[in-house]
């Protein structure tokens, strides 16, 4: 039997876009951190065959064969801007840390039907949550990252702070991972089978 597929799907990647530095004339550097909060809009314009196909592309193996119904997408993005404080000489490391503005999609076959798109929405709205405590666990080990990295170094590097953001990132990243995964599973997919009268199994099939 195939199995209905509908999952959140976030591709990580990391933007580092760097001003031109003033020279300061003192070794003197801070930091200002920004976590940007998560938001999103909703689709219902791919069928489900299209999102199974962007799916696939993220390397997600389906296993069974069924199709897609459902996604979010976006893209982790951090980005340090330097400048320098006049009033102070410091250079300052503007940093801005979160996603970018991810889409929720529908597959518009269950446009056709309230009971199946409200169920995949659903579903995917706490995939949409999940990545909204990602956010909110970041603010604390990246700031202590930035810390550590202007304490160690009178001239911070922009490209090793933002490597090092993006391995903290990716550590409160690699724990999240195992929520989405929990709530992909496969008790999940056989209830979906069941809701609607059929519809989603029907249309999972590709029916």
């Amino acid at each position: 039997m195939h199995t209905i597929k509908s999952l959140g799907v976030v591709f990580f990647m990391l933007f580092m876009s760097v001003s031109a530095a003033a020279q300061a004339d003192t070794f003197c550097n801070k930091a200002e951190l920004e976590v940007i909060p998560f938001s999103h809009a909703v689709r219902s314009d791919l069928s489900a065959r299209k999102i199974t196909e962007e799916q696939l592309k993220g390397a997600y193996n389906f296993g069974s064969g069924g199709l897609g119904l459902g996604m979010v997408i976006t893209q982790q993005d951090i980005r340090i801007f330097v400048d320098k404080d006049e009033a102070t000489g410091c250079r300052v490391f503007h940093v801005k840390a979160g996603f970018a503005p991810a889409t929720l999609y529908v597959a518009n076959e269950l446009l056709e039907s309230l009971c199946a798109y409200r169920h995949i929405y659903n579903h995917e709205m706490e995939h949409i949550q999940i990545y909204q405590r990602f956010v909110a666990q970041l603010a604390a080990p990246m700031q202590q990252a930035i810390d550590a990295e202007l304490a160690s170094s009178q001239e911070p590097s922009t490209k090793v702070l933002g490597e090092k953001l993006y391995e903290v990132a990716g550590e409160v990243a690699s724990r999240v991972r195992a929520q989405h995964n929990a709530l992909d599973s496969d008790d999940t997919y056989a209830r979906n089978e069941r809701v609607c009268r059929g519809i989603l199994m029907n249309i999972g099939k590709g029916a």
